[in-house]
Order: structure tokens, then sequence, then C-alpha cells
């Protein structure tokens, strides 16, 4: 016998996977001493005077890249349509979340 899936059971597989999608960051030290930081999806650049700095700076880009795209959905679904993942992990995230993604966890 098969087992009958609800849609809500299908929206919570899938809500659970998005919110395991990883948000990978580089960074690198500047002549100047200061770090900059970089995700590749969602493409977000920060520079600052540490790390520590960099990575919070980053985090904050990331919630408010997150609000400028649900609240701008029709626009950025055309132009930006592979960070949808990204954009709902990071809906789905607290601050804790995120900034453990962004150290490779989920």
């Amino acid at each position: 016998m098969q087992e009958v899936t609800t849609g809500f059971e299908i929206f919570v597989k899938l809500l659970t996977c998005l919110k395991n999608v990883n948000i990978s960051y580089e960074y690198a030290k500047e002549n100047d001493g200061s770090i900059t930081c970089w995700t590749e999806t969602p493409h977000l650049i920060e520079n600052a005077p540490t790390l520590t700095e960099g990575l919070n700076c980053l985090l904050k880009s990331l919630r408010e890249r997150a609000n400028d795209y649900i609240s701008d959905f029709n626009y950025w679904i055309k132009g930006c349509p592979e960070e949808l993942p990204y954009i709902i992990k990071i809906i789905l995230s607290n601050n804790k979340e995120l900034e453990s993604c962004l150290h490779g966890k989920s």
C-alpha cells in the first residue's frame, strides 16, 4: 500500500530542505588591515576592521537582501531566481543559525 503524503507534509519537507541550504563566505585581508567578507549567493560584499565585525555586517546585509527580495518579489525573482532558496533560508533562520551557516554548519 502506497503512503499518502498531504500537501502540508510536502510543504514541511520542502521548508526543511531549504533551511538546510548553506550560505558560505570567504574573506581576505586588505592592504589597510581591514577584512573584506563576501558571499557568492546571494552576492554580497562587506568590509570592516575585523573579521567578527565583517561577519556581523554580512549577517545584516543578508537580512536586508532577504527583506528587499520579498518586498519586491516580482523584480528579484526575474533578475535573481537562483537566490530564492537562500532568501528562504535567511527568512527561516535566526541570527545564531545564520552565523552557524556561514561557518559551514546548516
